[in-house]
C-alpha cells in the first residue's frame, strides 16, 4: 500500500494545507490546472507519514484532527468530503508537551496522534555505532569494495558526543572513504579537519595536529598519546 512523508518543516505555511489536504482547479491563485490530490488522499488505504509534526502551523493541527477523527477529507474550493483510510505515523525532535504547555500544539491532537511512542536515542548513546559505522561504510562503498576502520578511529568514534547524529557520521565517512588509501584502512588521518577541531573542542581543549604523520615501516601509526586526550 502506499507510503506518503510530508516534511512539515519544509512546506512554506501558506501552501501546506493544499499540500495535504488537495485542492480543486483555480481554488487559489497559483493553484494547479486541474487541482490536486494531496498527501493525505494519495496515502489512503495505506501510511501517511507526517515528519516534524511539531512544526505544523496551528490552523492545520485543527484540520489534521478532523480528518482523523471524520476518517474523511475535503480538498480546498470544494464542498464535497472524501472518506480516507490511513495509518498516520509522527516524527519530530521537539518537546511536544512542552509545545502544548506553550499553547503551540494542541493538546486534543497529541493525544490523538500518541499511540505508539519510540524513541531514538542520540549516536552518542547508541550501543550499536561500530555495526551502524559497518552498515553505513558497506552502502558507501558498494561498487568499489569495503573499507574498515583502525582500532584508533574506532575509539575516537565511541568517545565523540556526535552532536550532528547519524548525518555527521555519514558525512566524516563519506569524506574519510574519499580520502582512504589503497589498503582500504580508514585511519586518523583520514578525517576531514572540521571533525577534527570538534574533536579538539570536546577534548577539553586538547592540542591535536589535523594531520597524522605516516608511520614508520614497521610500526603501528595509530597514536595512543592522541587518543587519551580524547578520552571523556
Amino acid at each position: 500500500q502506499p507510503f506518503v512523508p510530508v516534511n512539515c518543516a519544509s512546506i512554506p505555511e501558506g501552501l501546506i494545507e493544499s499540500e495535504l489536504f488537495g485542492h480543486s482547479e483555480g481554488a487559489f491563485t497559483g493553484a494547479k490546472r486541474r487541482g490536486s490530490t494531496g498527501k493525505v488522499l494519495q496515502a489512503s488505504g495505506g501510511t501517511l507519514f507526517l515528519d516534524e509534526i511539531g512544526d505544523m502551523p496551528e490552523p492545520m493541527q485543527s484540520r489534521l484532527l478532523r480528518v482523523l477523527q471524520e476518517r474523511e477529507v475535503v480538498p480546498l474550493g470544494t464542498n464535497q468530503a472524501r472518506k480516507v483510510d490511513i495509518v498516520v505515523i509522527c516524527a519530530t525532535h521537539r518537546d511536544l508537551k512542552m509545545l502544548i504547555s506553550t499553547g503551540a500544539f494542541r493538546k486534543d491532537l497529541y493525544y490523538r496522534l500518541n499511540g505508539l511512542v519510540v524513541t531514538l536515542p542520540p549516536l552518542s548513546k547508541r550501543t550499536d555505532l561500530i555495526p551502524l559505522v559497518e552498515r553505513l561504510c558497506a552502502a558507501e562503498c558498494a561498487s568499489d569494495g569495503e573499507v574498515t576502520l583502525s582500532p584508533a578511529v574506532i575509539e575516537v568514534f565511541r568517545n565523540h558526543p556526535w552532536p550532528g547524529n547519524i548525518r555527521q557520521l555519514h558525512a566524516v565517512l563519506r569524506t574519510a572513504i574519499a580520502m582512504v588509501d589503497e589498503d582500504r584502512v580508514i585511519r586518523y588521518r583520514h578525517l576531514c579537519p572540521e571533525f577534527l577541531e570538534d574533536l579538539k573542542v570536546h577534548a577539553n581543549g586538547a592540542s591535536l595536529p589535523l594531520i597524522e604523520p605516516a608511520a614508520p615501516e614497521g610500526r603501528s601509526e595509530e597514536h595512543t598519546s592522541e587518543l587519551q586526550s580524547l578520552r571523556h
